[in-house]
């Protein structure tokens, strides 16, 4: 028996980590739209939405039974088997979320665990009918099929209901208030009071179903007196007038809607979503309190109980849970990763380096989209697609580092919480998180936000992100099976060795996750830097991304020296991981160039700053056909270089080595007209070098001294050496032409 209190002990443990986790992954559900649009301080955010999340974990009391009785029917099962089997959801559970937040993808925790219930149950059944004899069709005695199917359906229905709504509502809004809503005060007062009576109804609708301490006649009369949601509109919208009028005048109307919106669908969230993370623990618990009492063998002691399970202690649980997941808004950083996705997917403007790229399916989305809108502009007369034009005009509307404005924001929350609440009223099993982002990305479509420039990696992204709530079902269903085998065969040592993986994984993704948010400060900081600096400051910018760029070239070079002599694709693979850094840094850095000279039009060295930094992407772009090339021969297992090609490569990449030393002299020294000459004569060395190397590798070729794949691909290389001793001259001449600034 303490074996079994061990185990649901452990269980609690890690509902409370899957809590942490959880949150950091939906948190994206209700903190996108405000925290997009900028309308108020992040901790502003967090005090709403940490309200919600409180308030709404007292309401998700009757959600437990999806834990209970949603994927499987209990009652088929030994306490001994439910053990195993909540053990690996929960397990599975934590693991998949921590590393979708790392990713950074939203993901839903409403699939992820009733596909984790789902296959830790067909599994078990399966091992049921082996031993028992049974016919593979008694499955459906023990694998609650309706439930999947529901959800699939509630898939396939919300996501492109969402986004079309999404795109639609949006698309109208904007045209009726442009991009000076602040000048539409009667209008958008009504608008503001019309967006608070649907979210309120959603509260109502969603929230107060499951709320465990009203009475079912005190939620009937709630329900039946939803009309004075009309009686307190009318009042709220004079109120706002009235304070608009006489109290504050530039007052934005929208602010007080997105805050209560935000309030309410985090309250929806964890009345909803709560179960997700404590519901298979909390039904363990039961299962254990249960056999404790019953005096049976855990293989004879069925779970009937949670058919109907009854307790005294769950809301103080549920409060519990309420304040852990409060607690994790503040503390857990994870969930602004999360979060950058949803609202750079959104985003209005073009962010220069994009963080997903674009595909062939993409590509074919956004041509087959132009080709429609085409057709369709063709249908509506000149002057009404000028006039809808003008009215998504942003050159009016204030500068900001929001990636939407509050209209936006305001519409994201509303459609998103009423389509939820209308699924809650039909009874489908809708995903918060599939129905929020779709919404969230319908508008940004709908508001113009996705332009050519941007909407193929927008879409490319959308895709991305879909595919991975699908990859959540996937991999959901099949890691918990392998994990449900392992436990019936291991038992204790197995849940030992899980909960090893567990702190793995967790600590694991933590050092990960703090590489990849250095990073994007170090990224911000360069764009913020860039927008910022003067001309002095700026060329020590350029200058620091030159010595980057060498270092990173050397220390590249030498990986694929060390790769083609010992023929070791760990090398090559160390090669590529620093390529990448290297590729996107200066991708960012064009762009913090091309802010640089639009923020600062008056600036004389913008034709210099601009040649450094496409210069350096050109280096970049040449690097990358040697690696890429060297990569994809050698991970074909083709025929390495003659011994004659690697002494030549040898030598290449040794006078590469003494040139990059000297470049970095030449870049922290004030100009001199030796060591300019010192630089000049090495490039010229390198040069008479690579034209010998060739004319070596011509007669190698007449002689039929190598295979044609490895010539070939032997004199791709040295062009594209030629063309960084080419490109790192031009760059030596912008480095002299700025020598007033070092």
């Amino acid at each position: 028996m303490s074996f079994y209190l061990l185990a649901v002990i452990a269980l609690m443990l890690i509902a409370i980590l899957d809590l942490t986790v959880g949150v950091a992954n939906d948190a994206v559900n209700f903190l996108a739209p405000a925290h997009g649009s900028r309308i108020a301080r992040f901790k502003t955010l967090l005090f709403a939405a940490s309200l919600g999340v409180l308030i709404g974990a007292l309401f998700s009391g009757g959600m437990l039974d999806v834990a209970r009785s949603g994927a499987f029917h209990p009652e088929k099962f030994s306490f001994h088997e439910i053990i195993l089997i909540y053990f690996a959801v929960v397990v599975v559970d934590i693991i998949l979320l921590d590393l979708f937040n790392t990713a950074g993808l939203p993901t839903s925790t409403t699939v992820s665990l009733v596909f984790e219930l789902v296959g830790a149950g067909f599994t078990m059944a399966l091992i049921k009918l082996h031993q028992t004899g049974s016919s593979f069709a008694e499955i459906t005695t023990y694998v609650n099929e309706d439930k999947t199917l529901a959800m699939f359906s509630a898939i396939l229905i919300s996501v492109p209901l969402a986004f079309v709504t999404g795109w639609i509502i949006q698309y109208f809004s904007r045209i009726i208030f442009t991009f000076l809503y602040d000048k539409k005060i009667v209008i958008g007062a009504f608008f503001s009071g019309i967006s608070v009576a649907f979210i309120s109804y959603f509260i109502f609708v969603k929230g107060l179903k499951n709320a465990f301490f009203l009475t079912p006649d005190v939620k009937a009369w709630i329900l039946d007196n939803l009309w004075y949601l009309g009686f307190g509109l009318v009042l709220l919208v004079m109120l706002s007038l009235i304070f608009i009028r006489s109290i504050r005048p530039n007052f934005n109307i929208y602010k007080p809607a997105v805050l209560y919106g935000t309030f309410a669908v985090a309250m929806a969230f964890a009345g909803n979503d709560l179960v997700n993370f404590i519901g298979p623990s909390v039904s363990a618990f039961e299962s254990y309190l249960y056999f404790s009492e019953s005096g049976l063998s855990p293989d004879e002691c069925k779970m009937d109980i949670l058919l109907h399970a009854q307790n005294d202690y769950l809301p103080y649980i549920l409060v519990l849970a309420g304040v852990i997941m409060m607690v994790t808004l503040w503390v857990n950083k994870k969930l602004l990763n999360v979060l950058e996705t949803s609202t750079h997917l959104s985003d209005q403007e073009e962010v220069g380096v994009e963080k997903f790229q674009a595909n062939a399916f993409s590509r074919s989305v956004i041509r087959f989209f132009i080709i429609l809108g085409k057709f369709f502009n063709n249908l509506i007369p000149s002057s009404v697609r000028r006039w809808i034009d003008s009215r998504f005009v942003r050159d009016h509307m204030p500068a900001t580092e929001a990636n939407f404005d509050s209209i936006r924001a305001l519409i994201t929350t509303m459609v998103g919480s009423s389509l939820i609440a209308l699924g809650t009223s039909l009874k489908l099993p809708l995903s918060t998180t599939y129905v929020t982002f779709m919404v969230a990305m319908g508008a940004a479509l709908g508001d113009r936000a996705w332009s050519q420039e941007t909407a193929v990696y927008r879409v490319s992204g959308v895709f991305s992100v879909i595919g991975g709530w699908f990859l959540t079902a996937f991999l959901a269903f099949i890691f918990t099976s392998i994990v449900v085998l392992f436990l019936y065969y291991t038992e204790w040592i197995g849940m030992l060795a899980m909960l090893f993986l567990v702190g793995f994984v967790l600590i694991r993704t933590k050092f990960i996750y703090k590489e990849i948010s250095e990073k994007k400060e170090n990224d911000k900081e360069l764009i913020k830097r860039s927008r910022n600096a003067n001309t002095v400051e700026f060329v020590q910018l350029l200058r620091g991304h030159m010595f980057s760029l060498v270092d990173s070239m050397k220390e590249i070079f030498h990986d694929i020296r060390s790769g083609i002599v010992t023929e070791k694709m760990k090398s090559f693979k160390q090669a590529r991981k620093k390529f990448k850094v290297l590729d996107k840094r200066s991708e960012l850095f064009i762009n913090a160039v091309n802010l640089h000279i639009s923020e600062n039009p008056q600036i004389e060295q913008e034709e210099v700053f601009l040649n450094v930094a496409t210069i350096q992407r050109e280096i970049t772009v040449s690097l990358g056909f040697i690696l890429n090339a060297l990569y994809k021969h050698f991970d074909n297992h083709h025929k390495n270089f003659s011994r004659a090609q690697i002494e030549d490569i040898n030598l290449i990449i040794s006078k590469f080595d003494e040139l990059f030393s000297l470049f970095e002299k030449f870049l922290s020294s004030s100009f001199s007209n030796e060591l300019s000459d010192n630089f000049s004569y090495k490039l010229t060395e390198i040069s008479r070098i690579l034209e010998e190397v060739k004319r070596k590798q011509l007669d190698r070729v007449k002689k039929k001294n190598a295979s044609s794949r490895t010539n070939l691909l032997f004199f791709n290389n040295l062009s594209e050496y030629e063309n960084i001793v080419r490109l790192l001259t031009n760059l030596a001449m912008c480095r002299t032409k700025m020598s007033q600034y070092f």
